[in-house]
Parts: structure tokens; sequence; C-alpha cells
């Protein structure tokens, strides 16, 4: 099988190969830019030879673009038979990131704690193969950029793993009270869970990572999308 992987995030969209046991991202793009010219994500996946299109998306305009012009394609949702059972309240709202993330992390453990670094941080944990549920709240780079808009005269600081506490000046309180309130909330859930290995994913999570020592994976949604196309049928019409 060669399987073209697509997750389109709030912040980036990733684009892979898998086939066989070779991942291969060979597109990256800020998702700002997809929705300014979509025509390009779609010239970019018209090129690809592929038997099978998997994607995971949380932003509908990436979604109505790739349904459009893909037809076939497989959308992740809690309603195909994947390789994770879900306990959660409304399965059909869990967001598509957050259970691909979840099936990628079966490629490291049974039970496990899925930090995603984005723009929102969000905090999810697997036990024996269930998603249980978890955290949500704003990503670091969310934080740093609402304190500066809602507030007068606090400047917008560039989120860093290297902090000063207490810190000396505005800005580098800022930092630190932005990273600190972000690794404690994600602590108390490892507290909770003490037996779950950590798996730490998105843009902010080298930040993230340098203060819990888990194992840091990029790719970890891509993963996940590779486990649910072996795993789950559909998504067979290539792109044309």
């Amino acid at each position: 099988m060669r399987a073209l992987l697509l997750d389109a995030g709030n912040s980036s969209v990733k684009v892979a190969i898998w086939e066989g046991k070779e991942l291969e991202v060979f597109l990256r793009l800020p998702t700002r830019e997809v929705l300014k010219e979509p025509e390009r994500l779609v010239e970019e996946l018209r090129g690809v030879r592929a038997s099978k299109i998997v994607v995971a998306s949380v932003v509908k305009e990436v979604s109505k673009v790739v349904k459009e012009n893909f037809h076939g394609a497989l959308f992740v949702s809690a309603d195909l038979k994947l390789p994770i059972n879900i306990d959660y309240k409304r399965p059909d709202l869990l967001g598509a990131d957050r259970i691909a993330i979840a099936c990628g992390g079966l490629e490291f453990a049974e039970s496990f704690i899925a930090v995603s670094c984005g723009t929102a941080t969000v905090v999810d944990v697997v036990e024996e193969r269930t998603f249980k549920g978890g955290i949500i709240f704003p990503g670091l780079g969310t934080m740093a950029e609402s304190l500066n808009l809602k507030t007068s005269q606090l400047p917008k600081v560039q989120p860093e793993s290297e902090i000063n506490v207490p810190g000396k000046s505005t800005k580098e309180c800022i930092k630190a009270g932005i990273l600190l309130s972000t690794v404690g909330g994600i602590k108390e859930v490892i507290r909770r869970f003490p037996n779950c290995k950590v798996l730490i994913t998105g843009g902010w999570g080298r930040v993230i990572n340098k203060h819990l020592q888990g194992s840091y994976i990029p790719d970890l949604p891509l993963i996940g999308l590779k486990k649910i196309a072996e795993v789950v049928k559909g998504g067979e019409t290539p792109p044309h």
C-alpha cells in the first residue's frame, strides 16, 4: 500500500507518503497560507501517486478543499473502526487530530499520555488502548499573544524553554508564567497516571519537553494516520 497522509491543524498542514516501513513527510505549509492559496495544496497533492488517502483535519476550509478535489478520501472520525477504543461523552465531537495522535501513540505504548503542543495544548490519556479523555488549555504562543492583546502594557514575548524564576523583567515574568503554568498542568496529569508513557508532539513540543523528559515525536499525528490506514477500510480512491 502507498498511502497519502494529510494532517491539517490550526497552525500547519503536513503531508506524508507511507509505503511499507517508510514514512516520508514531503510537504509542510502554514495553515494560513493554505487558506489563502488552496490551489497550491491541491496541485502538490495531485502530483502524488497513492492508492489511499487518509486525512485528519480540524480546519473546515481545508477539509472542504480536499473533499472537493479528492473524492473518496478517508476522513478520520470516531465513527471509524479505529485501533483504539474511545471512552468519551460525545465521540462525534472528538477532534480528528486527537484521534490521530492517540492512534499514533499505540506505536510506542498501550498506555500513554499524549501531549500536543500547538495553538492549544492538549493532554490526552490512553489506558490499555482506550482513549479516556484529556484536558485542553491555550498553547504557549496563544497565551503570549492573548496577554499582549488583552492588556494595554504587557509586551508580546516569544516563549522559550530557558526561563528565570523569579523573573527580573516583565518579559521574563511573562515567559516564566506561560511556561510554568503549562508544564505544571501537564505534570498534574502525569502525576495522576504514573504508569503511562509520556509522548509529546507539536510545534512547541521541544520547548515544553525540556521540562518533562518525555519522548518527543514531531510526526506523531502522521504516524497515527499510518496506523489508521493500516486497519481502516476506505480512502482507496487515488488523487487525480
